[in-house]
């Protein structure tokens, strides 16, 4: 009996009594008792048959796992108790293990491993990355870094398999996409690490966020925006006028230059609107308002004039050019490949909402042109809902996956997202934290948290006013209560005292008289007892109540003391949860986060400890979102600025005001726009830094260098251990041997290379008069040579 099994493409034929291929049996002599084997279950010993196999040289039989029916063999693999994971062997996991063929990988997955190693190994099949996750369910530690065959398919078995997954590294994996992952964070609850590296797909628009059929949506999207402001230009002359002087702004940028351009665009639109562009529907009202007046006529020259104190400034022969087009009807084909392109970057540069607020403006704009009935009106509003259709079926799920990220992933510490070249603010934004539904639905308190982190300020609240004018009030009230709660406790005190004499008395005399069984005495002593009881409350109520007024006066003292506390200046406030557990943030590369995007990541990530932004030299980052970092993470370390060009001295009060005790490691390689002085400065003010990083300053001099080491040793109290100075032409060689002397300490990196020699213009060119000697000298050897040769 056979059955047929797929198995990588081709087909063959298994023998179900031994699940085994036929054409393997024949190999070597002892296969026989190895099917034998495979088929008794209560005898399967996974380690017995490898180290047969081992003895033999030869690696397992490409077995299908997932294909061969109801073997016992094959059943579900059950989670291995934590206790037995614990004894086994660290040397027998995979991670430790280099493999060599499919085969051996498919031999090291078992339920007993929690580390594995599958980084670069580009020729591993994709049918073996799904069966990690179906093998493997107690892994913690998995990396798959480089493996461009990963998809979706491999990370939601993985995610569906592995419960206990704690690291994980997707670095370069190309083939993910941002659905995938989500399918994946429901299982993810111990997930600590997950690296991204260079997975710019998940945050793209235009690829889809990784996802062939979400890029096709967003096509779709464009396809129709486009043909939407075609209409409007086509119809309505206010919009038509603003179409070409924003495409007029864009005329000297190269076409394959699309940043710039979603740069450009979106400064441009902010300018002439007179204030933020994200805010739905003021934009649009802004431009429209601009460009015509109450009588619906088009004012050109007011629409140039917005521009001439701007960076945008429109000239002679441009205005001339726009008044000419706005005479002719239609559309010129070249205007209509640049309304093509002005729509693409649009789109990005304002959003799909805004631009749906633009064009629902636009369409008010026409309804004013034309009458109810025209059908030009009804297909304007036609193509604006089909717009609005297409734009319910697209998801940012960039947006949606960090979101979902810090809501399920409780656990986690480190995030990598350097080199995400499409990472846009907006995403970074909807960073949230586990129990947020949403962000508006949080206390007064949170958002003047986060307020504060942003922007530096701390705004008084009329509670606080009203509290701290009402403290000298409340004091005055406590006073009187508490005399009274004291006289009080006086009074009862005095009583009960009279009352427990005048009962021991009683006791006494009934004792001595022997009258302790008459019904007079037993009445008089129940009295008595019962009104020691009532003393003894009253007593006890009163003491409470001034113990009650005490403990309510220091409340109030401290919550006014704390509010003072909040009120001055360099006084770090309190993070009011719910807040994110993150401590290593890597952003490098990221060249579009902005200020804004990094101070909300401060804000929701208060234990930050570690922050990367590597060459992330975009002019929208600079000392605000970096002085919101250090305001808001209380134990921030480390902060790696390596390449950040656009840097200069405005970044050192922060630091000196936030950071100076914690900031252990300083990296500024290449920041040339901070002046040399700028880092003794930070030095002595900070005086926890083991390390600063200075390669590639060229600006720094030897002089600066031992201000910097007088700086960071203080005579002993400094804690500067390494300097970096590599790449810094200004310093020699016998400087630093002598600097050495005087701070043995401290680790001074310098390479100095040997100049490099000196070329000729030409290869083999040499001085005209000795090129002469050697000819002389030449000939005359060779007439010697011939008259020997006679």
């Amino acid at each position: 009996m056979t059955r047929r099994l797929e198995d990588n493409g081709d087909s063959h034929y298994y023998l179900v009594s031994t699940l085994a291929r036929p054409g393997a049996v024949t190999r070597f002599e002892g296969a026989h008792v190895l099917s034998q084997r495979l088929t008794k279950p209560l005898r399967y010993d996974p380690l017995a048959v490898r180290q047969k196999y081992a003895r033999i040289g030869m690696t397992l039989p490409s077995l299908d796992v997932g294909k061969l029916g109801r073997s016992r063999l094959f059943a579900p693999l059950h989670s291995t108790p934590e206790s037995q994971l614990e004894r086994l062997d660290a040397g027998k996991r995979a991670s430790q293990i280099t493999f060599k063929d499919n085969n051996a990988i498919l031999a090291a997955l078992t339920p007993e491993i929690r580390s594995l190693d599958l980084s670069d190994l580009n020729w591993c099949s994709i049918s073996i990355l799904p069966k990690v996750g179906m093998n493997c369910p107690n892994l913690v530690n998995l990396n798959f870094r480089n493996l461009t065959q990963m998809n979706d398919a491999a990370i939601v078995a993985v995610g569906s398999g592995c419960p206990r997954l704690s690291t994980l590294d997707l670095s370069g994996c190309l083939g993910i996409s941002a659905n995938g992952l989500l399918r994946c964070l429901d299982h993810w609850a111990l997930l600590k690490s997950l690296k991204l590296h260079r997975c710019s797909q998940l945050f793209d628009k235009e690829l889809g966020y990784g996802s062939s059929g979400s890029a096709v949506l967003y096509k779709q999207l464009v396809r129709c925006a486009q043909k939407c402001l075609e209409n409007m230009v086509r119809q309505v002359p206010s919009i038509k006028a603003l179409f070409l002087v924003f495409s007029s702004v864009l005329k000297h940028i190269p076409d394959d230059d699309n940043e710039q351009k979603i740069n450009v665009l979106r400064d441009a639109l902010d300018f002439a609107s007179h204030g933020k562009y994200f805010k739905h529907g003021i934009m649009a009202q802004k431009l429209m308002n601009m460009t015509i007046d109450d009588e619906g006529n088009v004012l050109l020259d007011d629409l140039f004039a917005t521009f001439d104190k701007s960076e945008w400034k429109i000239d002679v022969d441009t205005q001339k050019n726009i008044a000419r087009s706005m005479t002719e009807k239609g559309l010129h084909p070249t205007l209509v490949i640049r309304l093509n392109k002005f729509v693409t970057a649009a789109l990005k540069a304002v959003g799909e909402e805004e631009f749906r607020e633009l064009l629902e403006v636009c369409v008010h704009r026409a309804s004013d042109i034309f009458d109810p009935a025209d059908e030009e009106l009804r297909e304007l509003k036609v193509s604006v809902a089909g717009f609005q259709a297409h734009l319910k079926k697209h998801v940012d799920s960039g947006s949606v996956l960090l979101q979902a990220l810090s809501q399920n992933a409780q656990h986690l510490q480190e995030l990598v997202l350097s080199y995400c070249s499409s990472l846009t603010p907006t995403h970074l934004i909807a960073w949230s934290a586990p129990g947020i539904a949403h962000v508006d639905d949080q206390s007064n308190q949170w958002h003047e948290y986060n307020s504060w982190v942003r922007t530096g300020e701390w705004k008084i609240t009329q509670e606080q006013l009203q509290q701290s004018g009402d403290l000298k009030k409340l004091e005055e009230k406590f006073a009187e209560d508490e005399q009274v709660a004291k006289d009080s406790v006086t009074k009862y005190s005095y009583k009960l005292t009279m009352l427990q004499m005048e009962l021991a008395e009683l006791k006494a005399k009934g004792a001595a008289d022997v009258i302790t069984d008459t019904p007079k005495y037993k009445g008089e002593l129940k009295n008595l007892s019962r009104k020691v009881g009532v003393a003894e409350r009253n007593v006890s109520n009163a003491t409470k109540v001034l113990t009650d007024l005490e403990a309510n006066i220091a409340r109030v003292r401290q919550e006014t003391a704390d509010m003072f506390a909040d009120l001055a200046d360099g006084v770090r406030k309190r993070a009011p949860g719910p807040r994110t557990r993150l401590r290593k943030l890597d952003l490098s590369g990221c060249c579009k986060v902005n200020d804004e995007s990094l101070a909300w990541m401060a804000a929701m990530c208060p234990q930050l400890e570690t922050l990367k932004l590597i060459t992330c030299d975009q002019v929208c980052l600079g000392a605000p979102g970096l002085a919101a970092i250090v305001r808001g993470a209380e134990k921030i370390g480390s902060i790696d600025l390596a390449g950040c060009t656009q840097l200069d001295d405005s970044i050192i009060p922060a630091f000196k005001t936030w950071s100076f005790d914690s900031v252990y490691y300083f990296s500024f390689s290449g920041c040339n726009g901070i002046s040399p002085s700028a880092f003794s400065t930070l030095l002595k003010a900070c005086n926890k830094v083991e390390a600063l990083e200075l390669e590639g300053c060229v600006r720094v001099n030897e002089t600066h260098v031992s201000e910097i080491l007088m700086s960071g040793v203080k005579g002993g109290k400094g804690r500067l251990r390494r300097l970096n100075l590599n790449a810094c032409p200004s310093i020699t060689k016998a400087f630093l041997n002598k600097e050495a002397g005087k701070f043995p300490s401290v680790s001074i990196v310098k390479s100095f290379h040997p100049p490099p020699p000196l070329l000729p213009t030409s290869i083999g060119a040499k001085p005209a008069g000795k090129n002469k000697k050697k000819i002389k000298k030449s000939d005359a050897q060779k007439k010697g040579k011939k008259k020997k040769k006679k």
